[in-house]
């Protein structure tokens, strides 16, 4: 009964939730759980607090018991997305990769990227390179800078903070890709992937349901293109055409404080931490 009960709540499941008393109980917990779940999909959240409340032993038997494949987050995305009405906006995900890149590659997180001769520099400094988007692989962004093929972010000083905000960025041609190789030495694949998100959840406002599910997990992206800034503390809401990214610690392996989040505008460069 109980856990039928929390079937019919388990939209608002999350952040731990179902507390740890469950890990108490041993197999004698998996049928009726297995039960109450019954015919519902095994969806991401809910899976991942279950995950976390019972005992590994007891969440593999459930796992195993299901008969059915378990939502990923990908997919969570998407279903919650299309759930919500109103008009929707095209962004992009980012996510580090395990594997270097390819050396013809234009998307890259740290080594050096093609097409770029001297790097910038700060206070007669060469400044460090972060990341490099590739725009072959985000339309609407390559749409509004015509004629660009990649764009790199550039920092004076990524492992201390202190000069974030003189970082600059570098746009680069598809005929400029070949004036210089790059490297990839100490770099890693950028991985990116479209998702359709209701434009509300850059409004400002306070939102409810699948929609504020969304917005938080846009938010914890390791990072996204397009739409507009998802705010850590103050800033103004909504879709912003200036805005290009946003990432944390998770994509580029810099220093942005406790819990910091970069926020990178067409000519301006923010971030704020806790």
């Amino acid at each position: 009964m109980v856990f039928g009960a929390v079937m019919t709540k388990r939209q608002a499941i999350g952040h731990g939730s179902l507390g740890n008393r469950l890990g108490a109980f041993g197999p004698e917990i998996v049928a009726p759980l297995l039960r109450a779940i019954g015919d519902a999909p095994a969806e991401n959240t809910f899976m991942k607090e279950l995950d976390r409340a019972l005992a590994p032993a007891v969440f593999a038997a459930v796992k195993e018991g299901l008969g059915k494949a378990v939502e990923t987050p990908e997919q969570e995305l998407r279903r919650l997305a299309a759930s919500v009405p109103g008009p929707k906006v095209r962004i992009y995900r980012l996510r580090r990769g395990e594997d270097e890149p390819a050396a013809d590659s234009v998307a890259r997180i740290g080594g050096t990227p093609r097409g770029v001769v001297t790097a910038p520099v700060d206070r007669k400094e060469p400044m460090t390179h972060i990341l490099t988007l590739d725009l072959a692989q985000l339309p609407e962004l390559a749409a509004s800078h015509p004629g660009a093929r990649s764009l790199s972010l550039y920092l004076p000083d990524p492992d201390t903070a202190e000069r974030h905000r003189h970082g600059t960025l570098v746009w680069t041609t598809e005929a400029e890709l070949g004036r210089a190789p790059g490297s990839i030495e100490d770099a890693v694949t950028l991985l990116v992937e479209a998702f359709d998100v209701p434009e509300q959840i850059f409004g400002g406002r306070d939102l409810e349901g699948a929609a504020k599910r969304v917005r938080r997990i846009v938010y914890g992206s390791a990072g996204f293109v397009g739409g507009g800034p998802l705010w850590l503390q103050d800033g103004d809401p909504g879709v912003d055409p200036s805005f290009l990214f946003q990432f944390d610690e998770s994509l580029a392996y810099i220093n942005l404080g406790d819990s910091g989040v970069m926020y990178v505008f067409d000519g301006d460069i923010d971030w704020q931490c806790h």
